[in-house]
């Protein structure tokens, strides 16, 4: 039985624990930042949020500089026409980028996110 108090989801562990057939658990994973992992839920999925700088690059029908966020896997299936690409860790300069031909701009969060998605390729 998992056996963290102070932990968000404590309590679920150690109910899942006693309600589900050991077999229904993978044990090896133990404490918050692995209840997912170890009760066969999926993951919060990663969300990159952008905005096409070029009406004539819209990926919307419509839909003029939109601000749009899709999971990790649907946006590394987009084939935008975009010749570059500006990165940005300041949500209100991602709000306030002006128009730019060819481009689009990516909201980072401001939590390394250029370094992070090149770690994770």
């Amino acid at each position: 039985m998992v056996s963290d108090r102070g932990n968000k989801g404590a309590a679920e562990a150690e109910l899942l624990d006693l309600a589900l057939e050991p077999s229904a658990v993978e044990a090896e994973f133990a404490g918050a930042g692995q209840f997912n992992a170890r009760y066969g839920f999926r993951d919060k999925p990663a969300r990159i949020r952008f905005r096409v700088l070029d009406d004539a690059l819209a990926i919307l029908p419509g839909a003029r500089q939109a601000d749009i966020a899709l999971d990790a896997a649907s946006f590394a299936a987009l084939s935008p026409a975009a010749t570059q690409v500006f990165i940005t860790e300041n949500e209100i300069n991602f709000l306030a980028f002006p128009p730019v031909a060819g481009s689009l701009v990516v909201f980072g969060a401001g939590y390394g996110w250029l370094e992070q998605a090149l770690h994770a390729t």
